[in-house]
């Protein structure tokens, strides 16, 4: 096989986080490997699979297509003590999977000239895989959301509910086409409203409007960067992943967002939005607690700080990805 042009990440363990981890794998793994295969892209999906429990292995645990002439499938496993060690200090909150530095070792060991970070329920458009070999080193990619409730007969989405743009989440249905559009539409000036209300404070005041002091996240596409983030490999290793710093996995994905835009990179929203099965979730940044206030505020600053000095805050070391650790990786 030639060497990888698209490097795709997924990360996660064999548990049923959500309630049916293992049917949204199925469908992320399946689609987005015949969709490689389909538009013959030279690539690699790597499966990380962290702190995984001992039954079922993960060979069984859903139904792995082998390699062909374009992509290649590998599993990197993470194990239970290594686990141990990274929450053994009480720096990290002891849960089960600790999601970006489970990122982070896929986003290191990759071959490909892009990497794509894909969380394990997104279903890709088509349309992506039609135009990946137009992407840009100096532009990192993001993209819109569509979350669902359930696959039809034919492994469909079906009940459509809600779309994330950038900033913002509507209630949405696809029965009109022309709505995407309008949303797309309506969403910008939005942002631009919100945006700049606090360079136009004193217009806003005398007219009793609202003033967005803490309005990055309408200035850059932060909103479920989680579930989709594209670069070229050698900005990911630039900034040295994401931070593995953070005491919890929230907001670590809109703080690279901030990383890659103060690097100087253009932001680009991906034509078509993608898909996700929605599922109960760890944390949900919309409920109100000290550690998910704790973790916005922190971004707020940090993001603040990197824009302001047009430098990104670089937060791993050289063992970023787990590099200081010997993982077991297999080719299926």
């Amino acid at each position: 096989m030639s060497k990888p042009y698209l490097s795709i990440v997924i990360a996660g363990r064999n548990d049923h986080y959500g309630g049916d981890f293992k049917e949204r794998l199925q469908h992320c793994f399946s689609l987005t490997y015949s969709q490689l295969t389909t538009y013959e892209i030279y690539s690699e999906i790597i499966f990380v699979n962290y702190n995984p429990l001992s039954e079922p292995n993960i060979e069984q645990f859903i139904n792995w297509q082998v390699s062909n002439k374009f992509v290649t499938v590998k599993i990197i496993t993470v194990p239970a003590e290594v686990h141990l060690a990274l929450i053994e200090s009480g720096e990290r909150k002891n849960v089960p999977m600790l999601e970006y530095c489970a990122k982070n070792v896929g986003i290191r060991i990759s071959a490909g000239e892009y990497i794509l970070c894909l969380n394990p329920d997104i279903l890709l458009p088509d349309e992506f895989f039609k135009n990946v070999y137009l992407l840009n080193k100096h532009t990192y990619y993001c993209a819109d959301r569509i979350d669902f409730r359930n696959f039809d007969s034919n492994n469909k989405p079906q009940e459509i509910f809600r779309i994330s743009m950038k900033g913002h989440a509507y209630d949405y249905s696809i029965s009109n086409p022309l709505s995407f559009w309008f949303l797309k539409l309506k969403n910008y000036l939005l942002c631009k409203w919100k945006y700049h209300s606090k360079k136009h404070r004193f217009f806003f005041e005398r007219r009793n409007w609202n003033i967005y002091f803490h309005n990055i996240e309408y200035r850059y596409h932060c909103n479920v960067s989680g579930d989709f983030m594209l670069m070229h490999k050698s900005i990911w290793e630039q900034l040295k992943g994401y931070s593995e710093q953070t005491y919890i996995s929230l907001h670590v994905d809109a703080l690279m967002v901030i990383q890659a835009a103060s690097l100087g990179l253009k932001e680009k929203v991906i034509s078509s939005p993608i898909y996700h099965k929605e599922h109960s979730r760890r944390y949900d940044s919309t409920h109100e607690n000290p550690e998910y206030r704790n973790a916005y505020l922190f971004f707020e600053r940090e993001a603040q700080k990197m824009l302001a000095e047009k430098k990104p805050t670089i937060y791993n070391d050289e063992n970023w990805g787990l590099n200081n650790f010997i993982l077991k990786e297999q080719v299926i």
